[in-house]
């Protein structure tokens, strides 16, 4: 459908080194909530920090609310990165017990 076009679009847009327009692609697709648009956004932005033009958040501050869309959808792996988040401080303070408890709700999910 539309999604399915507007999801390779972006895929095509990362290919050709046109970052920015694969990651509004992906947010569009984020935001009417599919995972992959999620995931794939928040990817992106951890690789983008300093060079997009939101100034409002930092892009690690963006890319936790994308993973947290999707792991509300029950990615496992934008858990571990939500865990890694907390644990280095990226996009928000250093958080050992937040980070922990992320993980430990990571792995009872891959577990289940």
């Amino acid at each position: 459908g539309l999604w399915a076009k507007v999801l390779e679009t972006a895929h095509s847009a990362y290919l050709d080194h046109r970052k920015e327009v694969a990651l509004t692609l992906y947010k569009k697709a984020a935001e009417i909530g599919l995972e992959v648009g999620q995931s794939n956004a928040a990817w992106l932005l951890e690789r983008l920090d300093g060079e997009t033009e939101d100034t409002q958040y930092s892009n690690f501050e963006l890319a936790i609310h994308y993973h947290q869309l999707a792991a509300d959808q029950g990615n496992v792996n934008s858990l571990l990165q939500i865990g890694d988040a907390y644990y280095y401080g990226r996009g928000t303070e250093v958080d050992v017990n937040k980070s922990v408890a992320v993980y430990r709700q990571g792995t009872q999910l891959r577990s289940a």
